[in-house]
């Protein structure tokens, strides 16, 4: 009886280890995926260069982009296609940082030509936001006295959500004071029952921080003395926003 139970423990263990998966592809550095409207993408960026890649792996474009006078690129995103317009290029934006004057941040929409297709004046910060009824609009958080006065602009968009829903933000999550320095509070809101992770990134994706979050409460402090100068993005259950750190 003995003999027949460790054969059929090995058999198991045999059929695990044959359960593995397969190694397809190694980019050189750090490559971030994403599911845009009609592809998936992978892409990653060093300075003013931004490399495209599609999703068998080749090698599709590469866009540099010259930063204005005095300025230089933050950090790209809202990587799309068929969203700010109906062709097949890929569009997203690209927000710059005054390095000679000190007056804050500048926000663009580029092609994956280098084409600037829209200018959004001295912003920092920006997101697409589906409604209930399914309409897409653009938020764009502009200052017009750096940096405490602001407004925010909502233009409306012409093409279709990503796949990818994540990359949809919603009202169910906010966080404030943005951009902060020493503290800030993310507002959440999951069943009272549930409790979840809220993991905070960097703009190129690796994990900074988790934090365990629960339905009994509203919102979470988060002390950010540890967190270099940037952007960073934060999520729950395919929920994210994004805030800065001066």
């Amino acid at each position: 009886m003995k003999t027949k139970i460790l054969i059929t423990c090995f058999l198991l263990i045999g059929l695990h280890s044959n359960a593995q998966i397969n190694l397809e592809h190694t980019f050189q550095g750090e490559v971030i995926t994403i599911n845009t409207q009609s592809r998936t993408i992978y892409y990653s960026y060093n300075g003013s260069t931004i490399n495209f890649y599609n999703d068998d792996y080749s090698f599709y474009i590469s866009t540099t982009i010259t930063p204005p006078n005095g300025y230089k690129i933050w950090f790209f995103d809202n990587i799309s296609d068929k969203l700010f317009n109906l062709d097949n290029n890929i569009e997203f934006t690209c927000t710059f940082q005054d390095t000679l004057n000190n007056s804050g941040f500048l926000l663009k929409l580029f092609n994956e030509n280098g084409n600037e297709l829209k200018h959004f004046g001295n912003s920092y910060y920006s997101y697409i936001h589906q409604t209930l009824n399914k309409k897409l609009r653009f938020l764009v958080v502009r200052y017009t006295n750096y940096p405490y006065n602001y407004v925010t602009d909502i233009y409306s968009l012409p093409g279709i959500p990503n796949n990818q829903a994540e990359n949809i933000s919603s009202d169910n999550l906010f966080a404030y004071p943005n951009p902060t320095k020493d503290n800030i509070f993310i507002k959440y809101k999951i069943d009272k029952s549930e409790i979840t992770d809220l993991n905070i990134f960097n703009s190129n994706g690796v994990l900074i921080e988790s934090k365990k979050i629960g339905g009994d409460f509203q919102q979470i402090k988060i002390n950010l003395n540890r967190y270099k100068p940037g952007v960073y993005i934060y999520r729950y259950n395919n929920i994210n926003g994004k805030f800065i750190v001066e």
